[in-house]
């Protein structure tokens, strides 16, 4: 079930020319192949630098400049969003007898539940470690086992530019259509003794609410950036489709989880049948800045007084986010998220 980023790395050593040159015909220009073992990036307003190892990892050792920028930009909006609430709902809560001020758009809450981000098929790790450059996140960055050291290296190199309150974990996630794999945040960031994956954890009650819940253990954010360009079809590669659809619904089994996806068409037809027809039959797709999408699941709103009237908020929020992928053309990079809808969540 594990994934697989490039084609077979045998045939590009026997023909003579190094690995990374064989992304050349796939991987879009915003791919940063340097001479140099280091590149530097802007992510959400600071710098960062990133080692690379193109000619071990193939493209899992690249840094994908613009679709990182592009998603970091997307989930830090959402984010924010979240947090917002989060602070709302604590300040209702507490302040039964008195005026306590929300803040403006920009503002985050002084304190609160963290935020946990699972990002699969991280590679060097860019977009997780620019995500903890917010407040109160939690991110664990995953990838294939030969990856992992590459993605330690980074968080560390970058520890400074991370928020003082955030923390960035490094870990081994192959893709895979077998349950169980999928770590709950507290197993990630070994906050809990008993068990590390979601299997073992399954034994148990599950704790699934949203970020501004009594438990923050469940993922509110799975992110796969550029995950898409590989998708199985050389007949001499692994098929990566399935296990990775797998591995996305197994990460957002909560209600309160929310997928984001960002990858630049290369073959539409293959591409975009994948995502409208696999990812779209198990989640509600939604544009990234989709308000309704954001409000669909505060079922004590004014805008949102049933479970019907949510879903059918849903369904708008899909039908336009299929004609913005369904529209698009090779070379575009398309960003955009979804929910598990509930027939296919685990009872």
């Amino acid at each position: 079930g594990a994934r697989r980023r490039a084609g077979s790395r045998d045939r590009a050593a026997s023909s003579g020319v190094p690995a990374a040159a064989h992304m050349s015909s796939d991987a879009p220009s915003d791919a940063v192949i340097p001479e140099s073992r280091t590149v530097t990036a802007d992510v959400l307003g600071a710098r960062f630098a990133f080692e690379v190892d193109p000619d071990r990892l193939n493209e899992a050792g690249v840094v994908w400049d613009v679709a990182v920028k592009a998603c970091a930009e997307a989930m830090a909006r959402m984010i924010r969003s979240a947090q917002r609430k989060s602070r709302d709902a604590s300040s209702a809560r507490l302040s039964t007898d008195k005026h306590v001020p929300s803040g403006g758009d920009d503002a985050g809450p002084p304190s609160g539940p963290f935020v946990n981000v699972l990002e699969l098929g991280a590679g060097t790790g860019a977009l997780g470690i620019a995500l903890a450059s917010r407040e109160r996140m939690r991110v664990f960055v995953t990838d294939l086992e030969p990856v992992v050291g590459l993605m330690k290296a980074n968080a560390k190199r970058n520890a400074a530019r991370l928020h003082a309150t955030s923390r960035v974990n490094a870990g081994a996630l192959p893709w895979s259509v077998e349950p169980g794999s999928v770590p709950y945040p507290s197993g990630a960031f070994g906050d809990d003794r008993r068990s590390t994956s979601r299997g073992e954890k399954n034994k148990e009650k599950k704790r699934m609410t949203d970020v501004s819940g009594d438990s923050d253990d469940l993922w509110h954010f799975v992110a796969a950036c550029e995950t898409l360009y590989w998708g199985g079809w050389d007949v001499f590669a692994e098929d990566t489709r399935k296990p990775q659809l797998a591995t996305m619904v197994e990460a957002c089994q909560s209600a309160k989880s929310v997928l984001v996806v960002a990858f630049t068409v290369r073959d539409k037809k293959r591409e975009i049948g994948f995502v409208l027809d696999q990812v779209g039959d198990w989640f509600w797709l939604a544009l990234h800045d989709d308000d309704d999408f954001d409000d669909f699941d505060d079922f004590d709103s004014s805008k949102y007084n049933s479970e019907k009237v949510c879903v059918a908020s849903l369904e708008r929020a899909d039908a336009r986010a299929r004609a913005y992928i369904e529209n698009a053309s090779e070379g575009d990079l398309l960003v955009f998220r979804g929910r598990l809808k509930e027939r296919r969540r685990v009872t």
